[in-house]
């Protein structure tokens, strides 16, 4: 029996959890056994219900421990720890033959209700969605984050620099590491796809940024200071920003603030067509995460991206080829990318069709297939 757990407590359901959810429907039509748990929200995500329907077990764990647990907290942390264990092992212990896949957003997601797996004899994997500094685990969580990888039979990344900064952080190599790719939402359909130009004024910048509205991860705050700056306000540039998230109030602060006229807050929208029709430039200013699927996207459509190092999305677009790549998370370096971006406006269009190319290039025809078979090989 393949088990999944996601690990991701912040939303009920997002980006990082459609490679094994992915996975798990390709796993269910080869004949498998599938039995999911992920955390317990107000309504049932459809990729869950959609799971359930195609005869997966699909199981919940409450986003806070009980009553009773929290007051054992209280009285011994060690206890409670113990407890709050027990309940997954015990679960853990009812399947026959379990092979447990984790995925997790972040090493700082709750991980102590899996010591049981990363001590016992239960095969697992574990999937690193993100990975950067800022949210490296402190020194209290690290011992339980260490055990977790080392002792799982692949961790898996969705980037080379997610790879490379968790062993920084570990302060080790992980000969068990492996980097696979993210899934492209509706990529079947997108790869079939020719790239259509955009309604774009010739000589204009319409900018997209298609990402959760969280600075700390996303990095919108830099965009909206670099569009502050006097010579971008006296130009043909405007920003649409896609998406919902926790610092939607504080964006709208910061853009009135800084006296942006050409911001707008599209909120979220499902139909990616509809933005890139609108839209020649994709922008994210991210600080950390795996690998943008809107950037991934946008290239399939055709549309060049400006982005920051500090993550997997430079892996994918190359610097002044398909994209522009700034390389610090600040308005100076920002700036400085979307100035050559500017000044080569009349060429993003043939840019678009090399980065459609290239991202055809780089990424499987369906990322979930290939991974479903990499777990059946990694557990036989």
């Amino acid at each position: 029996m393949f088990v999944f757990i996601s690990t991701m407590a912040l939303v009920p359901w997002g980006g990082s959890e459609n490679l094994w959810h992915g996975a798990a429907k390709h796993l269910l039509a080869r004949g498998a056994a599938v039995q999911t748990q992920t955390p317990l929200w107000s309504s049932v995500p459809r990729p869950l219900a959609d799971l359930a329907t195609n005869g997966a077990v699909v199981t919940f764990r409450a986003s806070h421990p009980p009553f009773a647990l929290r007051i054992l907290r209280r009285l011994s942390s060690a206890a409670f720890r113990r407890k709050w264990e027990n309940r997954t092992r015990d679960w853990i212990s009812s399947m026959p033959s379990p092979r447990v896949v984790i995925s997790c957003g972040s090493l700082l997601d709750d991980f102590f209700q899996l010591v049981y797996i990363s001590e016992g004899r239960t095969p697992y994997v574990v999937i690193v969605q993100a990975a950067g500094p800022e949210i490296w685990p402190d020194d209290g969580q690290l011992g339980v984050v260490c055990k977790l990888l080392i002792n799982a039979r692949r961790v898996f990344f969705v980037s080379k620099h997610n790879l490379q900064d968790v062993q920084q952080c570990l302060g080790m190599e992980l000969p068990n590491a492996e980097v696979i790719w993210n899934p492209v939402n509706r990529g079947s359909t997108l790869r079939a796809m020719n790239v259509t130009l955009p309604h774009v004024h010739e000589g204009s910048l319409r900018l997209a940024c298609v990402a959760r509205l969280n600075v700390h991860a996303k990095g919108q705050d830099v965009l909206l200071k670099t569009l502050a700056l006097k010579k971008w306000k006296a130009r043909d540039v405007s920003l649409t920003l896609f998406g919902e998230g926790p610092h939607r109030q504080v964006l709208h602060n910061l853009a009135r603030y800084l006296g942006l006229e050409r911001v707008s807050f599209a909120g979220q929208v499902d139909d990616i067509l509809s933005i890139w029709d609108r839209h020649n430039l994709g922008v994210l200013a991210s600080r950390y995460e795996g690998l943008s699927l809107a950037v991934m996207e946008a290239m399939m459509l055709g549309r060049p991206n400006v982005v920051t190092r500090a993550c997997g999305n430079s892996e994918v677009v190359e610097d002044n080829q398909t994209g522009f790549i700034a390389n610090a998370v600040t308005v100076e370096a920002f700036d400085e990318a979307l100035e050559r971006a500017w000044q080569r406006r009349s060429e993003l269009s043939s840019m678009g069709v090399l980065a459609a190319r290239r991202i055809r290039e780089l990424t499987p025809e369906d990322a979930c297939l290939e991974f479903a078979e990499r777990l059946l090989v990694v557990f036989s």
